[in-house]
């Protein structure tokens, strides 16, 4: 069972990405309002528990159950997203389709690995080379988790890298789960990425 820090940090998320969906895909722009005090708030907690017992991704929880609903709904609030039929739906479409960060990272890795079987050293030094290349199918974020540490690498793709992750939650717990010293020394030549539970509480201590 996931512990009361924890779930106050998936309330967190929840509200927040509830509120960027509205923005991103329904023009709203109304009612985000402060988490601790806000009138959906037993909804959001309920969203987090929910997550939290069935070990969900809270951020693609929200974002997906968005695009099942939306459908059959002129306005979605809160507690759309707390019924039954929409976990089911939710849990059903992951098993079906996946998780669309993992097969990223699966997906450039292989081709990574492909290239430095297949061009070096005849036409690329090494993966530092492979990934200064902007001309290849690799991500910013993919370049700065995968690859070397290289200060012209960082140099390069640094500043996109770090904004691809700060505005995709899925990828940004995706990658402190699987790289999170590189995303920790992104955070301190960067900006923190603000998902951490001190942002949670600051209006809420």
């Amino acid at each position: 069972m996931t512990n009361s820090f924890s779930i106050d940090s998936y309330v967190y998320i929840a509200w927040d990405e509830f509120y960027n969906q509205l923005e991103q895909h329904h023009n709203q722009f109304k009612g985000r309002g402060d988490v601790w005090s806000h009138r959906y708030l037993k909804s959001f907690r309920k969203i987090a528990e929910i997550c939290a017992d069935r070990q969900l991704d809270v951020a693609d929880f929200v974002i997906t159950s968005f695009h099942l609903l939306k459908k059959g709904h002129l306005y979605i609030v809160p507690s759309d997203l707390t019924k039954a039929k929409i976990v089911e739906q939710y849990i059903a479409f992951r098993e079906k389709m996946g998780n669309p960060i993992e097969q990223s990272w699966e997906s450039q890795t292989n081709t990574l690995n492909h290239m430095l079987e297949r061009v070096v050293p005849d036409l690329y030094s090494g993966a530092s080379e492979i990934l200064k290349d902007v001309g290849l199918p690799f991500a910013p974020w993919f370049r700065l988790m995968a690859g070397p540490l290289d200060a012209e690498l960082f140099e390069i793709f640094g500043e996109l890298a770090w904004r691809d992750i700060r505005s995709d939650r899925r990828l940004l717990r995706f990658l402190r789960e699987c790289e999170p010293e590189r995303v920790a020394r992104l955070e301190q030549q960067i900006g923190d990425f603000g998902d951490t539970i001190r942002e949670a509480y600051k209006n809420g201590e």
